[in-house]
């Protein structure tokens, strides 16, 4: 199953077929909603990265609200935030400085 969205980039008239990633997808409802009828007609910024996939080196997209931005998360995996509204999340039970003596592998 694929997330296909018509895009318009600017300085380009034909709207192009895009396949959205996970990071975009939770971007935009965070942005803008649930409801995918209310991104239409948002202005978004297009950031490329090279990674590779599969052995095969790729250029991936990532559409970004006005003032969100692309990072990478503690998992290394790319993620779009805001930073008005990025928080620390703490897991229930546990502050910051405490360590399971179990998690550590040595």
């Amino acid at each position: 199953m694929q997330d296909v969205a018509k895009v318009r980039f600017q300085g380009i008239e034909e709207v192009k077929n895009m396949n959205l990633n996970r990071a975009t997808l939770n971007g935009l409802v965070d942005a803008f909603g649930e409801d995918s009828k209310k991104w239409i007609g948002q202005v978004l910024t297009a950031v490329t990265e090279k990674m590779v996939v599969g052995g095969k080196r790729v250029t991936a997209v990532y559409l970004l609200a006005d003032s969100y931005e692309l990072k990478e998360d503690e998992a290394g995996y790319m993620i779009i935030v805001n930073p008005a509204k990025e928080t620390v999340q703490v897991a229930p039970n546990e502050t910051e400085d405490e360590v399971n003596p179990e998690d550590i592998p040595f």
